[in-house]
C-alpha cells in the first residue's frame, strides 16, 4: 500500500457519489449531474444547505473543473466494487445505487461520513423539490 491520501482522491469522490445515489434511489443521474452533485456535496453551505464538508477556500472556481477525472475514476471504482449500477439509455449512461450501497454506507460511522450522508439526504430532497433549476443558477454564480 502506498502513502496516497484518500482525501481529495478518486476514492473520496466515488464515496460521495454513492452517498448521494443512495439518498436519491431509485433515481438515476448522468455524469454531468454527478459532477454538479460532487461540487455541491463538498460546498453545501454555498447552496443553502448544511455545513460544508470542506472549509471555504478563496478562488475555488476552478475546483469544479479540476475534479472531473477524479469523479469519473471514482464512479468506475464504485462500479468495480458493485456499489453502483450503470443503465444505458438513449440519453447516455446513467448511474444508480446498487443493492450493496445501503449496507456499505451503514458501516460508515465517523463524523465526516455521517455529515456526508446527511448532506446527501438534504441534496436529494432539494432535487426532488426543485430539480436542477435552483442548483444550476447557484452553480453558475459560484463556478462560471
Amino acid at each position: 500500500m502506498n502513502d496516497a491520501s484518500a482525501f481529495n482522491s478518486s476514492l473520496e469522490a466515488g464515496v460521495r457519489s454513492i452517498c448521494f445515489l443512495d439518498s436519491y434511489y431509485p433515481g438515476v443521474m448522468d455524469f454531468d449531474g454527478l459532477m454538479k452533485i460532487d461540487y455541491i456535496l463538498v460546498h453545501s453551505n454555498d447552496f443553502g444547505g448544511p455545513e460544508s464538508l470542506h472549509p471555504m477556500m478563496p478562488n475555488r472556481k476552478g475546483e469544479y473543473y479540476s475534479r472531473r477525472e477524479k469523479v469519473r475514476t471514482g464512479l468506475e471504482l464504485m462500479n468495480t466494487f458493485g456499489l453502483i449500477e450503470l443503465e444505458y439509455t438513449k440519453n447516455g449512461i446513467m448511474y444508480k445505487a446498487s443493492e450493496n450501497t445501503s449496507p456499505y454506507l451503514q458501516l460508515m460511522k465517523c463524523d465526516y461520513s455521517l455529515s456526508l450522508i446527511n448532506i446527501s439526504k438534504w441534496l436529494a430532497q432539494e432535487l426532488a423539490n426543485f430539480g436542477f433549476k435552483k442548483i444550476n443558477e447557484t452553480i453558475e454564480n459560484k463556478v462560471f
